[in-house]
């Protein structure tokens, strides 16, 4: 079975993408990244239908349902950042802070804004580094911990002397990798010897390889993205 996922289940290097690759893999993150003006990511179809009607479609997801609203909040928004925060775009960041707080009322909201607050120490944003402090004070649990267990050193140097970075219950390896580490539905992680972090986003291959003409090379093999993972394998086999 497991074999079987990891068969049908990959990782992709944004990077390792063209821009057509990438417009054609993750539109959203591409617009959003590339746009003078970046779309509302909970609005975009919207956008997109007066823009060019001829674009509108009855498979497009109802802007208001749930399914949509948990679909850019669990994935696109937190994938975005992370890519927003490696290239230190400090506008962008905050004005997509800014449309996932004005939505609200997720379910993952405490997930989502632990992920934001990690990816903001991880990569050095300056002027939001407060605003990652209260997230991780406020609403999160040993994040220290997490930051290790996920091996993000940075953030770890960066909250080592807060005094609510470990005042708090133990976390396990799970409780790291489902909330901190988005279920493994993104790998960020600078590789040893490397200048810069990868990005890799997991996504079904076949599906993937059906939008993407030529997307293999940007596949991760399964070794390549097990030892990008290996901080947090390792300490799960401890457990």
């Amino acid at each position: 079975m497991k074999n079987g996922l990891e068969q049908e289940w990959v990782y992709v290097n944004y990077d390792s993408l063209t821009g057509q690759q990438q417009l054609a893999a993750f539109p959203l993150l591409f617009v959003f990244l590339h746009s003078r003006k970046p779309p509302n990511m909970y609005e975009w179809q919207a956008d997109l239908s007066r823009a060019d009607p001829a674009s509108s479609s009855t498979s497009h997801l109802d802007l208001n349902s749930a399914v949509f609203t948990n679909l850019v909040d669990n994935y696109v928004i937190s994938h975005l950042f992370a890519l927003l925060a490696r290239r230190g775009d400090v506008a962008r960041m905050k004005l997509l802070i800014k449309q996932w707080r004005g939505k609200g009322g997720s379910p993952f909201v405490l997930m989502v804004s632990g992920f934001l607050a990690l990816m903001v120490l991880e990569f050095k944003v300056t002027s939001l580094r407060e605003w990652a402090f209260e997230i991780l004070e406020d609403n999160t649990d040993n994040p220290h911990q997490c930051a290790k267990i996920l091996g993000y050193e940075r953030v770890m140097h960066e909250i080592d002397n807060r005094k609510w970075a470990r005042a708090r219950r133990g976390y396990t390896w799970q409780d790291c990798f489902l909330k901190y580490g988005l279920s493994g539905s993104l790998i960020v992680r600078k590789p040893k010897g490397s200048v810069q972090s990868v990005v890799a986003i997991r996504v079904r291959k076949e599906t993937f390889l059906k939008q993407v003409k030529d997307g293999e090379g940007a596949i991760l093999s399964p070794e390549y993205a097990k030892n990008l993972l290996a901080p947090s394998i390792e300490l799960q086999q401890d457990e």
